[in-house]
């Protein structure tokens, strides 16, 4: 039986509705996987008051963040059975470099992408090169390989649970979210958000419970077969180039329709489609749109940042 112990309460402020805990939960598994192994598995608890009942409204692996605010605290640092420090150094390398270890230091599941990989989703060799000549430390953030998605049909029950390639899960998910004929500039804004939605819950998995990464009924529209030219080739341009916060994380790039002709509000932390595309109809590149709505916003504290993979 799992051991559950209070890390630290989460919750910036009291609150009648919503609580936030960190649980240091000491585990016995029968095979070691990326979402459980063997000793203290970290995880996020969010509860929310229903009908005067508290009910589970997330839990989700803890991320780096997270953990380092907790490990900040002295007393947390020999709580109990719990290694804080070793929890952070597990999140960090997950991260940063799409490798999961566990408590002794042996990899469970090394899911980095290879060259062969981020040659493609860069749309060929020279853009490939391109990119890695303008990285100055290419172990910032090593680019995953696959992802478990849950497809669930339009009523909403779950017939299937698929592992798709990072860069056929982007190629699949981007033309059912954004217009497909909408500029340039707008598709390069969308392929980032759809790109880091996808790399942000492969690293920090918000469904560790269910054994995949993502749901497309919820996190991103993913359907097989459905790639379009005109998003593969912004896809492409963008290739090899991620986005980060101000702290140099991985985030998870929200989005949302927006109103057609509106901008959306800027520093709101999430990207409006429909004002992705009235800024790129103006003139504004891809990361200055994304700079709009991320930047000193919930996501980050200062400016996003572009990084090279």
């Amino acid at each position: 039986m799992p051991q559950y112990k209070l890390v630290k309460d989460l919750a910036t402020k009291s609150s009648e509705s919503v609580k936030a805990y960190l649980l240091g939960v000491d585990l016995r598994v029968k095979q070691e996987t990326k979402y459980h192994h063997n000793g203290t598995n970290m995880f996020s608890v969010i509860l929310a008051k229903k009908n005067d009942q508290w009910k589970v409204f997330a839990f989700s692996v803890a991320n780096s963040n997270t953990i380092s605010e907790a490990y900040a605290n002295s007393k947390l640092k020999t709580a109990g059975r719990i290694d804080v420090a070793r929890m952070l150094e597990m999140a960090v390398e997950r991260e940063r470099h799409a490798v999961w270890e566990n408590i002794d230091g042996g990899i469970i599941v090394d899911n980095r992408a290879t060259e062969s990989q981020l040659i493609e989703e860069a749309g060929g060799i020279e853009n490939y090169l391109s990119n890695k000549a303008l990285s100055t430390n290419r172990l910032a953030h090593d680019r995953p390989q696959d992802i478990r998605i849950a497809l669930y049909n339009s009523s909403g029950v779950r017939y299937d649970i698929v592992t798709v390639s990072f860069y056929d899960a982007i190629k699949n998910t981007l033309p059912n979210e954004w217009g497909k004929t909408w500029p340039m500039e707008s598709l390069k804004a969308g392929a980032q958000c759809v790109k880091m939605v996808i790399w942000s819950l492969i690293v920090s998995p918000w469904y560790p419970n269910s054994g995949f990464d993502m749901k497309n009924n919820n996190d991103g529209h993913y359907l097989p077969n459905t790639e379009e030219a005109n998003c593969t080739q912004a896809i492409n341009a963008v290739g090899g180039i991620g986005m980060e916060n101000s702290d140099g994380n991985i985030f998870y790039a929200s989005y949302a329709s927006g109103t057609q002709g509106k901008y959306g509000t800027q520093y709101s932390g999430q990207c409006s489609q429909w004002g992705s595309k009235k800024w790129a109809d103006e003139g504004q590149g891809y990361f200055s749109i994304l700079d709009y709505y991320y930047s000193y916003s919930s996501k980050s504290t200062g400016a996003i940042q572009e990084f090279y993979y």
